[in-house]
């Protein structure tokens, strides 16, 4: 027993000063993942297959176009690579992250060829 604001011993709050995690900021973290491993996925779908690149890319085009398309894939694929870098660093995630970087490798060179075109 602890004492509390009006001076009584009452129990201990373990992490009572820390605030719990906000459902949004979990929920924020949960979707970036979601849509890392999303790129991942459609970048190795689009890799080797023009049929498949015109179905994804129709079907996830935006108002800007292609460009702004691959640019956003590339990105989140980019941003999952860090997160399995950083897993890397402690030895886990090391084949997972390799994947990531060559899709964003690649998504990038789909970008600079579809921005200069």
């Amino acid at each position: 027993m602890a004492p509390t604001s009006d001076g009584k011993d009452g129990p201990i709050k373990v992490g009572a000063d820390t605030p719990p995690r906000s459902a949004p900021d979990a929920e924020s973290a949960d979707m970036l993942f979601l849509r890392g491993h999303l790129a991942v996925l459609f970048g190795l779908l689009m890799r080797n297959s023009a049929e498949n690149k015109k179905y994804i890319l129709d079907a996830l085009r935006g108002p800007a176009g292609d460009q702004l398309t691959l640019e956003n894939l590339a990105e989140q694929a980019r941003e999952l690579s860090a997160f399995y870098d950083v897993l890397n660093n402690g030895g886990e995630g090391e084949s997972e992250q390799r994947v990531a970087s060559d899709v964003v490798s690649f998504l990038e060179g789909m970008t600079v060829a579809t921005g200069s075109a």
